[in-house]
């Protein structure tokens, strides 16, 4: 078993660096999305609709873009919103 003072352990701190796939992000950010009270849907982009309207089912990650960076995520989200949502709240949750 090694310990935190072997230098094997250490030189593997070091060189290691956990990474996230950006469609990973985005699943969860649409699972996410779909448990917001106000959010009536996830807008797409043309290739979704066409997908959707071919009989597909809708993809989770409609309306969601992910960018991966080196120290930090970005997430971009459109959402259709109902008629009487407070977006700022919706925003915050």
């Amino acid at each position: 078993m090694q310990t935190m003072t072997d230098p094997g352990v250490a030189t593997l701190k070091t060189n290691s660096k956990l990474t996230f796939d950006p469609y990973v992000l985005e699943k969860i950010a649409g699972v996410c999305a779909q448990k917001i009270p106000g959010i009536l849907a996830m807008d797409g982009n043309v290739v979704d609709k066409m997908a959707e309207s071919l009989g597909r089912d809708e993809k989770i990650t409609k309306g969601i873009k992910a960018e991966v960076g080196e120290h930090q995520v970005a997430i971009d989200m459109t959402a259709l919103l109902a008629f009487d949502a407070d977006a700022r709240e919706i925003h915050d949750a």
